[in-house]
């Protein structure tokens, strides 16, 4: 699945607003992006993608102000694709 994290970096902490999870929906005409909150993963699963992508936003050089960020989750394997 594809997450979007939203939230704040204060000093370097990150402070989640949301995680949502993209879903596409097929079964309309064209099939869209629907983003759905809360994540479908148990809360100790969502602090550990939560710290990937603080540390990505940490080696960006990021640490005060607004975020969002998007990574894909495999199994154990969280993979950070953009932070902003």
């Amino acid at each position: 699945p594809e997450l979007v994290l939203v939230g704040t970096l204060e000093l370097g902490a990150l402070r989640v607003f949301a995680l949502f999870e993209r879903v596409v929906l097929k079964e309309m005409a064209q099939p869209s992006d629907v983003h759905v909150t809360p994540a479908r993963f148990p809360p100790a699963r969502q602090q550990v993608i939560a710290g990937q992508i603080a540390r990505a936003a940490f080696a960006l050089g990021l640490h005060h102000g607004p975020i969002e960020a998007t990574c894909r989750v495999d199994g154990d394997d969280v993979v950070v694709l953009d932070v902003a």
